[in-house]
């Protein structure tokens, strides 16, 4: 799979998800940490542990390296947002929360890079992050 094409089914994960979701949290940190992407490293309580053939060695990244809760927190959520977008709007219109990020394309004319909808903010705001790092492919 492309980098694109990760991002958008991750973004769709986030989209499907009722709730908070651990997977989808370890899964975007995956995805910001490529070197923690590898099938040596499984899940194991908050964070990963290197699989290690020889042994059961278990060696967890530092704690400033432990996956956030993207799903569960507005604020973490927040965190997936780029320097390089000129605004990430989060609102509610008729129960639904809806995420819209929008970028200065040629010519001065601002494009929309994502637009999402879901029942809670940061599952609205982790769809849309996505989403626009998938349309821009920075960041």
């Amino acid at each position: 799979m492309t980098a694109r094409e990760i991002l958008l089914a991750l973004a769709a994960r986030c989209e499907a998800a009722t709730g908070a979701d651990r997977e989808i949290d370890l899964a975007i940190f995956r995805v910001l940490h490529p070197e923690y992407a590898g099938p040596e490293w499984q899940p194991f309580g908050n964070g990963l542990r290197h699989v290690n053939d020889s042994s059961d060695v278990r060696c967890l990244p530092p704690p400033s390296m432990t996956p956030s809760r993207w799903t569960a927190s507005l604020d973490a959520a927040m965190t997936l947002a780029c320097d390089e977008w000129d605004s990430m709007d989060l609102f509610r219109d008729a129960g639904e929360w809806f995420c819209v990020v929008k970028a200065q394309g040629k010519g001065g004319v601002y494009r929309e890079l994502a637009r999402v909808h879901h029942a809670t903010p940061a599952l609205a705001l982790c769809a849309a992050a996505l989403s626009a790092r998938a349309e821009s492919l920075i960041c």
